[in-house]
C-alpha cells in the first residue's frame, strides 16, 4: 500500500485499488456489532448479515490483488477473528502484529499526544505487511514484495 494524500487516511494496494478508513471501518462494524440492525453513515438500517457479506466481499477483493498472500482481522485481544490464511499462520501473525501495533501506538503517543497511529507498513525482502489499526480491531494485509 502506498499512502495517497498527506492528511487522508487512504492507501493504494500494490494492485492499484484504494483502501481507505471506511474499508477498515466496515471490518470493525461487522465484527464489533452483534445487534440485529446496524446503521450506516446514511442512517439506513442494515442487517449484520449485510455487513458480514460486505466484509467477505472486501476481503475477497483485497485477496484478489496480485501479490496479496492473505488478509487477517484481529480483535483488541490479539485473536484473529477473520482470516484468509490457515489458523497457525493467522495466530502467529495476530500475536506478533498485535504487539508491534501496540508498541507503535505508544511510540506515536509519546512523540506527540495529539497525534494518532493510523497505519504501518513493514517491508522485508520477501513480504510486506500492511497494518491498519482501528479502535477495536486491526486489519493486516500480507503481500509479496514486488521486485
Amino acid at each position: 500500500m502506498i499512502p495517497n494524500g498527506s492528511t487522508s487516511r487512504r492507501w493504494r494496494l500494490a494492485g492499484g485499488e484504494l483502501l481507505d478508513h471506511r474499508t477498515v471501518n466496515t471490518f470493525t462494524l461487522a465484527a464489533y456489532h452483534r445487534k440485529k440492525y446496524i446503521v450506516n453513515n446514511k442512517d439506513t438500517p442494515r442487517t449484520s448479515f449485510d455487513m458480514a457479506t460486505e466484509v467477505e466481499e472486501t476481503i475477497k477483493r483485497i485477496q484478489a490483488h496480485k501479490g496479496v498472500i492473505g488478509v487477517i482481522i484481529v480483535n483488541h485481544e490479539g485473536i484473529p477473528i477473520k482470516s484468509s490464511l490457515d489458523n497457525a499462520t493467522s495466530v502467529l501473525y495476530a500475536g506478533l502484529i498485535g504487539q508491534l501495533t501496540e508498541k507503535a501506538r505508544n511510540v506515536v503517543r509519546e512523540m506527540d499526544t495529539s497525534n494518532e497511529f493510523t497505519f504501518l507498513r513493514v517491508r522485508s525482502r520477501r513480504h510486506e505487511i500492511l497494518i491498519a489499526p482501528d479502535r477495536e480491531f486491526i486489519l493486516i494485509v500480507i503481500q509479496n514484495t514486488s521486485d
